[in-house]
């Protein structure tokens, strides 16, 4: 403004000396016209001093005035100086009232009337509307020079509105444009290249604010307030408002040819998150959807984070800050610059990425694959690596162990799941990745396994490519893009086939222990599918999923064979046999279950009593660690000898075993007539203990026995007689099986057929005490010693009768006195079997009384009354009687017995 006020000084000056060589001219002097450069150049020239040689004087109009300046520039500042003549000069100098016209009124400091001197003092002006109504310079300052001095007038840039600055609302364009002079081309002429720059300032009141974009990238933008662009709207004292709005701009655009999400307002602000223009990351109120930005920086879902704008565009804006520029040139210039983080490189004419971090195979030796447009479609996971399958599983040549081109994916991979087993920081579905995830597309090679699946300890090594403690590969250290062994050994053992089967836990208690069902099981992988829910054909999404696929459910498979409590997997010590040989007991999965022992404390060997210490423990006879189940119910019956008979007998045959005498050296049975005593114990007995006395089993030869009373047990005597005895005799003289009793005794045939026997148990004893006593003694007959030792009381009434006379048998008689004792009476001298029938037990009707031939008075009379007078009746009925034709009796005897 400074210079416009100069300007207008001389331009006062050069109009009155224009003025003055007109006068000249029409008084017709016979001289020159005289001009107004004539005295003080025009403009009137500039000059520390007043100079008599070239007219110059102090001022500054020669930075006002044009350079052709005629008088009527001068009347801007000196008012009628169009009509000066040369006697103007007066010594006083005139200026305007109101310089210029400005709307404020514009005053000289000095005045409108002074006195001209040959060193005068200067003054400034004042609300001058070419120095934009601020106070000028003192007339006659240094020449202004530019751009340094443009803020005299209207600061450098100007501090209102948007215009560039460090702070405040015009702080973008301050970034963008910086804060010189070389910002305001963007919106207005660039008068710094101008001859004057500052002549601008002369033309204020003949023209509007002068606002135009014709800097590129901004070529032909526009200002929608443009009434507030004419003069003198814009000058500070008409309190312009400038609230308009700029459109057609690209540095106001959405970047893609389109308007700015918001029309910038001068004077206002943007949104910070970049959505004023073209709308900005995921966190922003509007985000950036043209082409597939949306599928880049709002798609966490899919891609586990936002990519953040630096991803693609690195060189413009900051890693890890979306809405810091670092590079303001390459922001708003015209041109889409990408620059991908990682490297990679964009073709801008193809709209085509290749070979970038985020769309490539995962490994840079690998196959990489098409370079994706920016306008294609939606890519999955083979869109990147594994480009032949749908699942996306990297699936290019397997390169051997360790190599750079390594690929055991196919062995591990069924189904898209399987991706988070080793990669679970990045996907759990195998189809979008993990929420918060930066791996994906990090270009490095993630291994972070699911604990879950892959164990806690879990561990990968990348130099080796290697894993260790991984729940799918047990204990083994498999190497990546290796082989691992057929027969399951490469991870946790195989088969009891296997060069190493499966020991961990209790695996080898089921597959190769002995006494385990290894044998039933096989040694195929079948007999891992008993337990485990997974194919035999591999790769398997059940078999190395980092959980134990157990049948049905975590310890259904146990209950199949193990009802009740369940053994604990982990346990080291063995079962105890009562937990599979219980009321509900374990049953193979053919439906063969372990027999239940309910008797063995009770009525079995178990009984805690002292006669059962050698035999308690169900390994006193059976071989814990022999083989034991194969799914053939009593196909080993596991004992310590070779047989039953040889096991029972190791203890019944010892007495510090087995104390009691009457159980001790027992003797086996025959099986045929005639035939060895080959018999098995267990055919009658069972040494866990039943429900019948003696261990008696309950089923012989397919018939249910019972065998509670010593005295009835042996023999039925009602159809279908099937007693303990007669189930399994076919060829015996008595109580063959099914068929009615022959009148042999029926109680307790131990008496006569007893378990020690003779060459085998239960042969008929022919000793004379082996059915009665030697001699039969009376009820009640206490003898011992020396006094019928081996006698016993009959069982019927009066049976032992007098036998315990000394006369009759003597005192000492011992049965191997066999029948010299009783031939007196019974037998007339001698054994008759036809008058000795055997038969059990003794009945009164079958006892034969023959004395002997020479004990008789009259040996012609028949045995009868004349000879004995009892009444030898059964069921109780009969009577003893006396003895009458004896010599040893002159006369009849008394009564045989005093009870009957």
């Amino acid at each position: 403004m400074k210079g416009k006020r100069r300007t207008c000084a001389v331009r006062a000056a050069v109009a009155g000396l224009g003025a003055l060589a007109l006068v000249v001219v029409a008084s017709g002097l016979a001289r020159a016209a005289s001009t107004c450069s004539d005295c003080h150049g025009m403009p009137p020239i500039d000059a520390a001093y007043r100079n008599i040689t070239s007219g110059g004087f102090k001022g500054s109009h020669q930075t006002h005035q044009p350079a052709s300046a005629v008088a009527s520039n001068c009347a801007v500042c000196h008012t009628g100086s169009g009509s000066y003549v040369s006697g103007h000069s007066d010594g006083v100098i005139q200026l305007s009232a109101n310089i210029n016209s400005s709307p404020l009124t514009a005053v000289y400091s000095k005045g409108v009337f002074f006195n001209q001197t040959s060193n005068p003092v200067m003054g400034s002006c004042s609300n001058v509307n070419c120095h934009f109504e601020k106070t000028t310079p003192l007339w006659a300052s240094a020449k202004l020079t530019s751009p340094a001095n443009c803020s005299t007038c209207h600061s450098l840039p100007p501090s209102d509105g948007n215009h560039p600055s460090i702070t405040g609302p015009g702080k973008k364009h301050g970034d963008y444009y910086g804060t010189g002079a070389t910002s305001c081309v963007k919106c207005h002429p660039d008068h710094t290249v101008e001859a004057a720059p500052f002549a601008h300032a002369s033309s204020a009141g003949k023209r509007p604010l002068a606002l135009g974009f014709t800097a590129a990238p901004n070529s032909g933008g526009s200002y929608s307030k443009t009434a507030n662009l004419n003069y003198p709207n814009y000058l500070p004292s008409q309190n312009p408002v400038r609230d308009g709005s700029c459109t057609s701009m690209y540095c106001h655009s959405d970047g893609a040819g389109g308007a700015a999400k918001t029309t910038p307002t001068w004077g206002g602000t943007l949104p910070t998150d970049c959505t004023g223009c073209h709308g900005g990351n995921a966190a922003s109120a509007s985000s950036i959807a043209t082409g597939l930005h949306a599928k880049h920086i709002n798609q966490a879902a899919l891609l586990g984070t936002n990519f953040d704008c630096a991803r693609c565009h690195n060189s413009t804006v900051s890693v890890g800050n979306d809405r810091a520029i670092t590079t303001l040139t390459s922001h708003v210039d015209g041109t889409k610059t990408v620059a991908f983080v990682g490297g990679g490189t964009y073709n801008a004419t193809a709209k085509t990425c290749s070979t970038t971090v985020c769309h490539s195979a995962g490994k840079s030796a690998a196959p990489q694959p098409a370079a994706p447009s920016w306008t294609g479609g939606t890519l999955g996971c083979n869109g990147c690596h594994g480009t032949s399958n749908a699942l996306g599983m990297p699936d290019y040549a397997n390169g051997g162990a360790a190599a750079a081109l390594a690929n055991s994916h196919a062995k591990h991979a069924s189904v898209a799941v399987d991706c988070d087993k080793c990669h679970a920081n990045t996907t759990t579905t195998g189809t979008a990745i993990k929420a918060g995830s930066t791996l994906h597309t990090n270009g490095t090679i993630d291994v972070t396994f699911d604990t879950a699946k892959a164990g806690s300890t879990a561990t990968w090594t990348a130099a080796t490519k290697t894993c260790a403690n991984v729940s799918c590969h047990g204990t083994g250290k498999p190497v990546w893009g290796g082989t691992l062994p057929t027969d399951c050994t490469g991870c946790h053992g195989g088969t009891s086939s296997s060069a190493a089967p499966i020991a961990t836990n209790g695996h080898a208690g089921h597959l190769t222990k002995s006494y385990g069902p290894g044998s039933y099981l096989g040694s195929t992988v079948s007999s891992c599918q008993t337990c485990h829910d997974y194919s035999s054909v591999q790769p398997n999404p059940k078999h190395a999923d980092g959980v134990v696929e157990v049948l049905n459910g975590a310890g259904s498979a146990c209950v199949s064979c193990h009802p009740g409590t369940l053994p604990t997997w982990t346990a080291t010590t063995r079962l105890a046999c009562a937990s599979c040989h219980a009321a509900a007991p374990a049953v193979l999965p053919n439906g063969v279950a372990a027999p239940y022992k309910a008797n063995i404390a009770t009525t079995g060997h178990g009984q805690a009593a002292t006669n059962y210490n050698a035999s308690r423990a169900c390994e006193s006879c059976h071989d814990a660690n022999s083989a034991h189940i194969s799914g053939v119910l009593g196909d080993n019956m596991r004992l310590l000898l070779p047989d039953d008979n040889t096991q029972c007998a190791s203890c019944h045959n010892d007495p510090t075993k087995v104390p009691t005498a009457t159980r001790q050296n027992m003797v086996s049975h025959v099986t045929t007539l005639g035939g060895a005593a080959t018999s098995d114990c267990k055919s009658c007995h069972d040494p866990h203990g039943t429900t019948n006395l003696s261990m008696i089993k309950t089923t012989i030869n397919g018939t249910a026995i019972t065998f509670a009373n010593l005295s009835s047990g042996f023999v039925k005597t009602v159809a279908p007689y099937n007693g303990l005895c007669q189930v399994c005799h076919t060829q015996t003289t008595h109580y063959k099986s099914g068929q009615a009793p022959d009148g042999h005794p029926t109680k307790n045939c131990l008496s006569c057929h007893g378990h020690k026997g003779g060459a085998f148990a239960f042969q008929p004893v022919t000793a004379c005490d082996s059915c009665h006593g030697y001699p039969p003694l009376p009820a009640g007959y206490a003898n011992g010693t020396g006094n019928y030792a081996a006698g016993k009381p009959e069982d019927y009434p009066g049976g032992g009768g007098a036998h315990v006379i000394a006369k009759h048998v003597l005192q000492g008689a011992v049965p191997a006195d066999g029948w010299a004792n009783c031939t007196t009476c019974h037998g007339n001298g001698s054994l008759n079997p036809a008058t000795h029938t055997m038969v059990l037990p003794v009945a009164p009707s079958k006892i034969t009384i023959d004395v002997n031939d020479r004990y008789k008075f009259n040996s012609t009379l028949p045995l009868g009354p004349q000879q004995y007078s009892g009444q030898l009746l059964d069921n109780g009925a009969n009577a003893t009687g006396s003895c009458s034709n004896v010599s040893c009796h002159f006369k009849a005897s008394k009564r045989w017995s005093t009870t009957r």
